[in-house]
């Protein structure tokens, strides 16, 4: 069995920090969208493995089904509590969080569902997602990996995180980074899978969605009025900018950052270099890459 309408549904796909809840929101702002939070596909074994123990608690469940809330109420997790333990595979989970979203927001009608997901290993991943929903689309968010270790630093700064483990994350987001590049590398080609470039989504938001539009990622049959530059009245692009992460907004300034972070960020960049750049090279000349990436 595989998703109720599959072929409408998207995962939003990037590193942490990359600029995955910005694309998020941007397709979002169509009315024909709706999007249950970030869906945890990457630590799907750790609660199948949770559900076979019937080692189930309301931590776990808050952790995999909170929708975007602090906490699940007490009618959201007596219908939780129902349906948890019919999860059979990755299929299962992901339908019953989508049936949890629309109890949870009223949705009556059916629309075309958003999954963000981020880190973990892009190949595994994708392929569940193609796995479950096989007429699906994927959207992969690329970003610079040296911006995403900055902003990741200057994200776990206001954190409890040790630095060690702060240096362990940057490294391991570095790494996943790479990774998705070399996924966007092998499904280059491939009609359900769609590359985009953070940087240049907020040079030029109208560019993004008009290449929503024009690929179907946005459905052309939508009733929406389109103005003279080809855009929906709702899009407001002039907040993207505005709500872009505060260390891409202005030019990266390292002197923010100590000695330690720099080196190890440089550290990080030259390793992986040229195996990047040819990878990026790659990417670039793919009918797919709506949005080059620098």
């Amino acid at each position: 069995m595989t998703f109720k309408n599959h072929s409408s549904n998207i995962l939003v796909y990037g590193a942490p920090k990359s600029g995955t809840t910005l694309t998020l929101r941007l397709l979002d702002s169509q009315y024909i969208l709706s999007h249950p939070t970030e869906v945890k596909i990457k630590d799907f074994d750790y609660l199948i493995s949770k559900i076979r123990s019937r080692n189930i608690n309301d931590q776990i469940k808050n952790k995999f089904f909170n929708m975007g809330k602090k906490k699940l109420n007490q009618t959201e997790l007596k219908f939780l509590n129902k349906k948890i333990f019919y999860i059979k595979n990755l299929n299962d989970y992901i339908l019953l969080t989508l049936d949890l979203f629309k109890m949870i927001y009223g949705i009556k009608k059916k629309k075309r569902y958003l999954i963000k997901e981020v880190g973990g290993n892009p190949n595994k991943i994708i392929s569940d997602f193609f796995s479950v929903s096989p007429k699906g689309l994927v959207v992969a968010v690329v970003r610079n990996p040296v911006n995403t270790s900055y902003a990741l630093f200057d994200h776990y700064k206001k954190t409890n995180f040790n630095q060690f483990k702060i240096f362990k994350s940057v490294a391991k987001n570095f790494i996943n980074n790479y990774l998705l590049l070399k996924e966007c590398r092998k499904r280059k080609n491939d009609s359900r899978f769609y590359i985009f470039s953070y940087e240049k989504i907020i040079e030029n938001p109208s560019l993004f969605f008009k290449d929503c539009f024009k690929f179907n990622i946005i459905p052309k049959k939508t009733k929406q009025k389109i103005t003279q530059n080809g855009l929906p009245y709702k899009v407001d692009t002039a907040s993207v900018k505005r709500s872009s992460h505060k260390v891409f907004r202005k030019k990266l300034n390292l002197k923010k950052f100590n000695k330690f972070e720099r080196i190890f960020v440089k550290l990080l960049s030259l390793i992986f270099k040229n195996t990047v750049n040819d990878i990026k090279n790659s990417i670039n000349n793919s009918k797919n890459t709506f949005l080059k990436i620098s």
